[in-house]
């Protein structure tokens, strides 16, 4: 999902019925299904895939501060980076999930970093 008008058709999903999230950018991650989240009201992985560097992100969306927040005792919450360099420059400071994913094939993520390592040495 990636604008506004996704969340209507996400929200008449049921959240058993959804295998995983990915929220293009950081805007999505600011929508709330009822009172909640959109990662709180899914049980699968959600992944916030970058598209603008995360410094941007942190400092002009307060809802991505509450998903890295949230990611870093949740497993199943994770960055996306198109470049292995977000991951590498940001992957031990955040100390949450990341995956290498190019943006040609953006819908296979490689397998989540290991924590509390970084991600330096992962193969993209």
């Amino acid at each position: 999902m990636s604008l506004p008008r996704d969340l209507n058709a996400l929200a008449s999903l049921k959240p058993e019925d959804v295998a995983r999230v990915y929220s293009l950018g950081s805007v999505p991650l600011t929508f709330k299904i009822g009172n909640q989240w959109l990662w709180q009201h899914f049980a699968c992985p959600v992944s916030a895939y970058l598209l603008d560097a995360p410094i941007y992100d942190i400092g002009r969306v307060p809802a991505f501060n509450r998903f890295l927040a949230d990611a870093r005792l949740d497993r199943r919450l994770s960055l996306c980076a198109p470049e292995t360099g977000y991951r590498d420059w940001l992957g031990s400071a955040l100390n949450v999930s990341w995956h290498h994913v190019p943006f040609a094939p953006f819908a296979a993520p490689d397998a989540p970093c290991p924590l509390p390592k970084t991600c330096s040495s992962a193969s993209a």
